[in-house]
């Protein structure tokens, strides 16, 4: 007889309490209040929406002067695209 053999397998988990249980309220959804799923690629709209968002994400603080300094070239990379962008626009 191997030792796996004389072992107790573990006990089973608590389960917590059914009105501790996380579950969202079951509600109907209006099916004209969902948007429609995006087919093909996204828009101009949504990339800088995207942009935008990411921008907002990327920490500032505890940089290394290494990281500080790439950021500042890819922030002034950006820059640079973001004004032909509106030269682009606005001349339209």
């Amino acid at each position: 007889m191997c030792i796996r053999d004389r072992l107790s397998p573990a006990p089973p988990l608590p389960s917590p309490p059914a009105d501790e249980i996380a579950f969202p309220p079951a509600t109907a959804t209006d099916p004209s209040s969902l948007l429609p799923a995006r087919v093909g690629r996204p828009t101009g709209i949504e990339r800088l929406d995207w942009v935008r968002g990411h921008l907002a994400r990327v920490d500032r603080q505890g940089l290394t002067a290494v990281e500080r300094q790439e950021m500042l070239r890819l922030l002034r990379l950006i820059r640079e695209d973001v004004a032909s962008l509106m030269a682009a626009l606005e001349g339209s």
